[in-house]
C-alpha cells in the first residue's frame, strides 16, 4: 500500500512540474524604427542568451546627410514609462569606462555610414559582480556584470545626434509584455 501512495505521489509531482510555466516576454512592436531627415534609426529588444526575457537592445543608426554626425551618449537616455532612467552601456566597455560615461561620449557616423551595435540601461547591471579590468559582454565569468531584464512597460530611448552644432533628439519607444505559458 506504501508504494503505491509512494508512486501515485512521485506521478504527481512529475506532472505538476511538468506542467510549471515560464514567463515569456514580447515587444509590441517587435523593434521601433524612426526615418527622419537626416538619420535612420532602429532600436530592437533582444533577448537574453537562453532565457525568454528581454536585457539589451540592438541598435542601428544611418547618416543620411552628406556631412558627419554624432551620437551624444551622454545626452541619450534609456526611458521606462516615458522618464528618463539613466544612460547606456555597451558590450566591451571596461569598467573604467563605465565610470566615466558621463565624460561626454560620442560616436561620430560619418556620411552614408551605418553604425550597428548591442546597448543596454546601465542601471539593471549587477554591479556588485563589476571589477576593475573587467569588459562588459568579455566572456570573463570573473567579475563579468549580469544584464538586468528590462522591465514590464513601455521601453526605450531618448536619442540625442548632434549635426552642425544643432541637438537632434528622437524618441523610439516600445512596449514589453509578458505571460506565463
Amino acid at each position: 500500500m506504501r508504494t503505491k501512495n509512494a508512486c501515485g505521489w512521485l506521478v504527481a509531482l512529475i506532472l505538476l512540474a511538468g506542467c510549471s510555466s515560464v514567463r515569456v516576454y514580447t515587444t509590441e512592436p517587435a523593434a521601433r524604427q524612426v526615418n527622419c531627415a537626416h538619420f535612420d534609426v532602429l532600436l530592437q529588444p533582444q533577448l537574453a542568451a537562453g532565457n525568454t526575457h528581454f536585457n539589451s537592445f540592438r541598435f542601428v543608426i544611418t547618416n543620411k546627410t552628406d556631412k558627419p554626425f554624432s551620437v551624444d551618449w551622454d545626452d541619450s537616455y534609456y526611458l521606462l514609462d516615458g522618464r528618463r532612467q539613466g544612460q547606456f552601456g555597451w558590450p566591451g566597455m571596461s569598467v573604467d569606462e563605465l565610470r566615466e560615461l558621463q565624460k561626454n561620449p560620442i560616436s561620430i557616423v560619418a556620411p552614408g555610414e551605418t553604425r550597428a551595435g548591442v546597448i543596454f540601461p546601465i542601471q539593471f547591471l549587477d554591479r556588485k559582480r563589476l571589477r576593475d579590468g573587467a569588459r562588459l559582454g568579455s566572456g570573463d565569468t570573473v567579475g563579468q556584470p549580469l544584464l538586468g531584464v528590462l522591465p514590464e512597460g513601455v521601453n526605450g530611448m531618448e536619442l540625442t545626434v548632434n549635426l552642425d552644432g544643432d541637438a537632434i533628439r528622437e524618441a523610439l519607444t516600445l512596449q514589453i509584455k509578458s505571460s506565463r505559458r
